[in-house]
């Protein structure tokens, strides 16, 4: 006894479902590996910027750094630390951050570094009052490695 055509129908439908799906899903799975390190200047004056780490890496998140700053809190100065990206070998405007200066430590997010882009290169400035004079910067570098 064979099964009637209305069953054969629904089998193939399926069947072919789940092939489409498996080769969509394995086409934008992405099966290289890539690992990230980054690389780090010293502060160009040492003046305010004690440390700058590169917490987490990764292609959904982003990179995550975390600053430690020392500011004369009795100066009665604002400050800000900026970040820039390089874009087309120039540093553009990326982000403002306030510090605040009895915290000593500030912690801020970029995007993800693109797989088919240069590495990130970003300049984090801590600038000070409303002239935004820079007085110390590091520049940070996100490097892609793939495996």
């Amino acid at each position: 006894m064979s099964s009637a055509p209305f069953d054969r129908d629904w089998r193939a439908v399926i069947a072919t479902v789940m092939v489409v799906s498996a080769l969509l899903i394995a086409g934008c799975t992405d099966t290289t590996s890539r690992e990230y390190n980054s690389t780090i200047s010293d502060p160009s004056t040492g003046d305010v910027i004690d440390n700058v780490s590169v917490d987490t890496i990764d292609q959904q998140n982003g990179a995550r750094f975390d600053v430690d700053y020392s500011i004369d809190a009795t100066a009665n100065e604002t400050y800000s630390l900026v970040v820039y990206e390089r874009r087309n070998d120039s540093f553009e405007w990326d982000g403002t951050y306030s510090l605040d200066p009895n915290r000593y430590h500030t912690e801020f997010s970029v995007g993800s570094p693109l797989p088919d882009e240069p590495d990130p290169t970003y300049q984090i400035r801590v600038e000070r009052g409303a002239n935004a004079t820079v007085i110390d910067a590091v520049t940070v570098t996100i490097n892609a490695s793939r495996s």
